[in-house]
């Protein structure tokens, strides 16, 4: 039986402190009997009609006040949705970057124009997500494929998907171990989490996870619904100076060769406007 992961991302905005993706994976009937809980305590008074968690925290929208939402009551429901998340689901996965670190050792790399996706760090965490999933799956005796789900991402999120077929050649032939049966045959799927249930419990675990990673000065405590999370099995990366300074040396070591052998081909600056590279 083919697993589903659902997942949903914070911190998009460069102007936040770090950019999260976050998730869980399960089997299909382990999330059918979520999606019947999830409901049930979602329409308890106050009703929701979905869950987003911006919306929980900025006590907006379906939390707003004069809905009859207050902070207590708003921390209460997050965790009752999040021990129906523990219920049911059996895995959890995360993988984050700051913003400062991806404009330090990403931006002013001379790329080719199909190579401007890279611009927007959702890209790489989007395969990163899936890479470590399939990482610790491999550990399991029978190789079981995933079906991956993420939250509608409009334009970036297609351009990331287009890379679905030379992503899954690679996990078969750059990668030591053989990671493609882990992968199912069709790509990644992008759904509105408003109407995708999994996909709430996802945005629900990525947004507390960034709120504990808003500032490296400001050590800020798990809220109540993460710490439920928290005895899911679970793996968490972040991808910092130690994963990008050697992609940063990787990248220019091929615009140089690229250069060097075809003067004037690459066009584009990764985080600059477009010009041509001297």
């Amino acid at each position: 039986m083919v697993l589903q992961a659902f997942v949903d991302d914070s911190g998009s905005d460069p102007q936040s402190f770090a950019f999260v993706l976050g998730g869980f994976v399960a089997r299909p009937p382990q999330w059918a009997a979520f999606t019947d809980e999830w409901e049930r305590a979602l329409h308890r008074p106050p009703r929701l009609e979905y869950f987003k968690n911006n919306e929980a925290m900025g006590l907006k929208d379906q939390f707003d006040r004069k809905r009859g939402w207050n902070e207590q009551r708003r921390n209460d429901r997050l965790v009752e949705l999040a021990h129906v998340i523990r219920k049911h689901i059996p895995e959890r996965f995360s993988v984050a970057m700051r913003h400062g670190d991806y404009k330090n050792y990403m931006h002013g790399i001379p790329v080719r124009r199909r190579m401007k996706t890279l611009e927007d760090p959702y890209f790489m965490l989007f395969h990163e997500f899936m890479l470590i999933v399939a990482s610790v799956h491999s550990l399991e005796p029978k190789a079981v494929p995933c079906k991956f789900v993420f939250d509608d991402q409009g334009e970036v999120g297609r351009r990331a998907r287009t890379w679905w077929p030379i992503f899954r050649k690679s996990m078969r032939n750059a990668a030591k171990f053989d990671f493609s049966p882990y992968f199912t045959g069709s790509p990644p799927d992008f759904e509105q989490d408003t109407e995708f249930k999994p996909l709430q419990a996802a945005d629900l675990y990525a947004g507390q996870l960034n709120r504990v990673m808003a500032s490296d000065r400001i050590a800020i405590a798990p809220s109540p619904a993460l710490r439920t999370l928290w005895p899911i099995s679970g793996y968490h990366r972040v991808l910092d100076y130690k994963y990008l300074a050697p992609l940063r040396d990787h990248f220019m070591r091929m615009a140089k060769k690229i250069e060097d052998e075809t003067p004037g081909t690459l066009k584009h600056v990764l985080g600059k406007p477009t010009r041509k590279v001297r």
